[in-house]
């Protein structure tokens, strides 16, 4: 009989098939490498495109808050001398209403000067006598302008008049 010996043909067989296995795995290995580094280098591109645009984008945020809040001054600004202006044509109207309502005074009384300190206000003058300065604040028709009337000085003068300062605290409905 004839003795045939296959062991080389499928040692050879196997050893093509385990170079073609690894050849297949170091293809497989370096292209999964390869394919890391393309990856890795387009999105590290994507990242530092990105981090440019954000660089950009904070700076015009930047930008847009110093104007916003440049804005915000300007509008602030404007309000308080819109309030000071309101504030100060009121206190004008109230002044003028305020000694409208003092015009008719008494012909026994003369009012020398007023001064206003708050809501404070104090009367010089001079009236002919005690009596006529009494009847005066007893029944003088514009009293309900003042919470409170204090006589703060009286002197007798020469010629039989009287010479005196007035404290008057405004009522609350009056804001000057």
């Amino acid at each position: 009989m004839v003795e045939i010996n296959l062991l080389p043909w499928r040692d050879n067989l196997r050893h093509y098939q385990l170079t073609v296995l690894r050849r297949s795995f170091l293809v497989a290995i370096f292209l999964g490498i390869g394919l890391c580094a393309l990856i890795h280098i387009f999105l590290a591109y994507e990242i530092n495109k990105l981090t440019l645009q954000n660089a950009l984008l904070k700076q015009h945020w930047q930008q847009l808050t110093a104007r916003k809040m440049n804005l915000q001054f300007v509008a602030h600004r404007d309000f308080v001398l819109n309030q000071l202006f309101d504030n100060s044509k009121q206190y004008f109207l109230n002044n003028q209403q305020f000694f409208s309502e003092l015009e008719n005074i008494a012909p026994e009384i003369c009012l020398t000067r007023i001064e206003r300190h708050n809501n404070l206000i104090d009367f010089f003058g001079k009236a002919r006598s005690i009596a006529d300065l009494s009847n005066f604040l007893l029944h003088w028709p514009k009293r309900y302008l003042f919470s409170q009337i204090k006589i703060i000085e009286i002197k007798h003068q020469g010629d039989g008049s009287v010479a005196m300062v007035l404290r008057a605290t405004e009522n609350n409905h009056l804001k000057f």
